[in-house]
């Protein structure tokens, strides 16, 4: 299995709840308050920008999926 790729599936797949859930803010953003909308805002988007630095990292080979048992395996 290319553990990699799974990886990157995988934040691509928390990418994409996070769009969602900035699109549902909007559709339910009158049974909260603008406060409230905003902290999840400000959140959600922290979020994103963290997890689409970490697919860069992944996409350019800087982050790779080993273990310190692989490592230890390695030496």
């Amino acid at each position: 299995m290319d553990y990699d790729k799974h990886l990157i599936d995988n934040v691509l797949g928390e990418i994409q709840r996070l769009n969602e859930q900035l699109a549902d803010l909007e559709n339910f953003a009158d049974e909260i308050t603008e406060e409230e909308k905003e902290e999840i805002k400000k959140e959600t988007l922290e979020q994103l920008i963290s997890n689409n630095k970490i697919l860069d990292k992944m996409k350019a080979g800087d982050l790779k999926t080993s273990t310190e048992l692989e490592d230890a395996r390695k030496v």
